[in-house]
């Protein structure tokens, strides 16, 4: 009995914190933020690369993809999120570096929705690459 007391008080107190709690966030919580990317898909973005997305609210995107700053529009209501318009400078860096900035680029191009988790954001997409994860900075 004193097993299922503690068992049940931990599963309380684990499900009950805010970082498993989803929220559909708001313009107003996103912007004056940097989100720092740590994973893409399942796997852990490349730790020498910073990525970043910063909304303001005007609509606008903008950050560093890893080797290029990037810029575009947003439009989030009703739980969708849409980017268009997706610009960048034109440098080249390492292939590693590249790589994970395409793969960034083109899920945020393709992105539909997102959510909070506690101070995660995740950033889905219908690509092949299903997610972006950012911790917020």
């Amino acid at each position: 009995m004193i097993r299922f007391i503690v068992f049940s008080a931990l599963f309380i107190t684990l499900f009950s914190c805010d970082s498993f709690t989803q929220k559909d966030p708001s313009v107003e919580y996103l912007t004056g933020k940097i989100w720092v990317l740590t994973n893409i898909g399942n796997i852990r973005s490349d730790t020498t690369v910073q990525t970043t997305l910063s909304f303001n609210e005007d609509n606008q995107i903008s950050g560093s993809a890893g080797c290029n700053q990037y810029f575009g529009s947003y439009e989030l209501k009703e739980g969708s999120f849409t980017v268009t318009g997706i610009g960048a400078t034109k440098k080249m860096c390492a292939e590693n570096v590249m790589t994970q900035e395409d793969n960034f680029l083109t899920t945020l191009d393709a992105a539909n929705s997102m959510k909070l988790f506690g101070s995660n954001l995740v950033i889905y997409s219908d690509e092949v690459i299903d997610k972006l994860k950012f911790k917020q900075q």
